[in-house]
């Protein structure tokens, strides 16, 4: 930079630093307030954790969870208005969907909000009537509220979409057979897996989901007409925006103003799609159809220290996979999260500070600032009641069937 540009800067600055420097500091107070105010609201808010017991025979498929997750969308706000926004800090609030394998059993567990706990066991009863539902202690009490410690030590990462949102993963339609005895169940493999642990191991899958608007609509619309080759139309100069009138006005002294003719929308010509990319719309718009929620995807296996072993970590990785495919979409580790830092300065504090931000995270239930969007037909895939296909031994089951009262019993008063 020359000299006299530089000076030239500093003449500015000098003459209006009494704006900017007000500006500056009142938009950084600003966000410190929103955040202060929204992490207030999330804290306050009462959660409880209810655990959900298995009945032995579940004849129904993951579309019984689907319609679960339809009701869960109750949750939805629509948006605040500015008071809530500005001055209570009023969020979004999302649930915690979490399957747990130790070497005692395989649980299931929901996190919500109390004001939700109506909502959510009504919905869950209305498709697994048969299911038992309470209220239970946090499990992560048990294990520390600071790892890695001198006990324990962790391995864990979060998951994201590998391409934008409006691909869909590997559903559950995929994975079912015609003939009912070749049914298959997607949580199968991670169920066997968690049926393995022995000893202080343990397999934490947490997924957190919060109800969305039509962001994904939107998105899905977006890439459809970009893969469809489909053009915008050239708005028409006589509603063109007043800003379009001040630009010529200012270029009028060296460019004479260009007025274009309205046109109509130019489509690009679907016939000329391959059979793989009209595949791929329909993929696109069937998801983007279905209500959806804003998703985050985390995963921590925890083990005694001194028997630390990572074979459970790769057969957890494998069953993820199982959701991916080649032409749509899949699930990957998000690099930021992975505590597995293998090169670079301070590598060994850097992995210790990376494993207690997860932990952190997992133990409060945290969503990180953007996660990915699945719809109701992909969450009910990778957390839903197992089938009766599941044959993992460790799988928690309701002891026995619940029944009504035979019709005319007497009661004493």
């Amino acid at each position: 930079m020359q000299p006299g540009v530089w000076e030239s800067i500093k003449e500015v600055f000098s003459a209006i630093w009494w704006l900017i420097v007000p500006l500056a500091l009142g938009f950084f107070l600003w966000e410190q307030w929103l955040s202060y105010i929204k992490r207030k609201f999330v804290i306050e808010t009462k959660q409880v954790l209810l655990e959900i017991k298995i009945p032995r025979e579940v004849q129904k498929t993951p579309k019984a969870m689907e319609q679960v997750f339809s009701a869960f969308r109750a949750m939805y706000s629509f948006g605040f208005n500015w008071k809530q926004k500005y001055i209570k800090g009023e969020v979004e609030l999302w649930l915690s969907l979490e399957m747990v394998g130790t070497a005692q059993g395989i649980f299931f567990y929901i996190r919500t909000p109390e004001s939700h706990r109506n909502l959510i066991e009504s919905a869950i009863f209305a498709q697994y009537p048969e299911v038992e539902i309470q209220k239970v202690d946090d499990y992560v009490e048990e294990i520390g509220m600071t790892l890695p410690n001198e006990a324990f030590d962790l391995w864990g990462a979060e998951f994201t979409l590998a391409r934008d949102n409006p691909y869909p993963i590997k559903t559950y339609p995929m994975f079912e057979e015609k003939i009912e005895e070749a049914q298959l169940d997607p949580l199968s493999q991670i169920m066997e897996v968690m049926s393995r642990l022995q000893g202080g191991e343990r397999i934490m899958i947490q997924i957190l989901v919060k109800p969305i608007g039509d962001e994904l609509a939107k998105e899905g619309e977006k890439l459809r007409d970009k893969i469809a080759d489909r053009k915008k139309p050239i708005p028409d100069p006589s509603t063109a925006p007043i800003g379009n009138f001040f630009k010529d006005l200012a270029t009028a002294p060296f460019k004479q103003p260009e007025v274009q003719e309205k046109k109509k929308e130019e489509r690009g010509n679907l016939l000329m799609l391959t059979p793989g990319e009209r595949s791929t719309l329909e993929a696109i718009e069937k998801k983007s159809g279905k209500l959806a929620f804003e998703t985050l995807v985390r995963f921590v296996f925890v083990d005694d220290r001194k028997s630390f072993t990572r074979s459970h970590i790769s057969a957890v990785m494998g069953a993820m996979h199982q959701f991916n495919t080649n032409d749509l979409n899949s699930f990957k580790p998000n690099k930021d999260t992975l505590t597995a830092i293998r090169k670079g300065f301070f590598k060994d504090q850097r992995t210790y500070l990376r494993k207690r931000k997860l932990w952190d995270k997992f133990k409060f239930r945290r969503f990180s600032p953007k996660g990915s969007y699945l719809n109701t037909e992909e969450l009910a895939t990778i957390f839903h009641i197992p089938s009766f296909a599941v044959k993992a031994p460790l799988l928690r089951h309701v002891p026995s069937k619940k029944g009504e009262p035979p019709a005319g019993l007497p009661i004493e008063e």
